[in-house]
């Protein structure tokens, strides 16, 4: 269904990015495992090409604009443009409203809303044409379509 599609997991190095991305291979896609910890995604992309899959493991802050441009602009020169993109990196808060540092709902922000808007802008801006000549591509994330679509 997915054969030779390449995907891009954020949150990929656990959990539900892990399985997704693993998911993703065993329906033909080739993965980019991207999160902020190289360790844990250098072995989910091991397992990925385990499963005959080309795979990159790529460290990556989703918050940090130049992080994500560094991540699709990879994914293009190593596997080609991408195909779908799985936005799941998130950041859970940990402490009572009235007790939350600043810090950390920041860092809540950056990473579940930030995040989620920079990996699609700059993706879509390789996936658009792309969906255009082929209506082959698409974006998981608690985004509009009307956004995706104004682009």
């Amino acid at each position: 269904m997915l054969a030779d599609r390449i995907a891009i997991v954020t949150g990929a190095g656990q959990g539900i990015g892990r399985a997704i991305a693993i998911e993703l291979a065993r329906a033909g896609a080739d993965v980019v495992a991207c999160g902020r910890r190289l360790e844990p995604l250098e072995a989910v992309a091991k397992e990925v090409r385990g499963l005959g899959r080309r795979a990159l493991a790529l460290s990556c802050d989703v918050q940090d604009a130049a992080q994500v441009d560094r991540v699709v602009a990879e994914t293009g020169r190593a596997l080609g443009p991408v195909d779908l993109l799985v936005n799941n990196a998130g950041y859970r808060i940990r402490a009572p409203l009235d007790q939350l540092p600043h810090r950390e709902w920041n860092a809540m922000v950056g990473t579940n809303l930030t995040g989620v808007f920079l990996f699609c802008q700059v993706a879509a801006r390789v996936m658009i044409p792309c969906m255009i000549a082929t209506s082959g591509v698409g974006i998981i994330s608690p985004v509009p379509r009307k956004v995706l679509r104004s682009a």
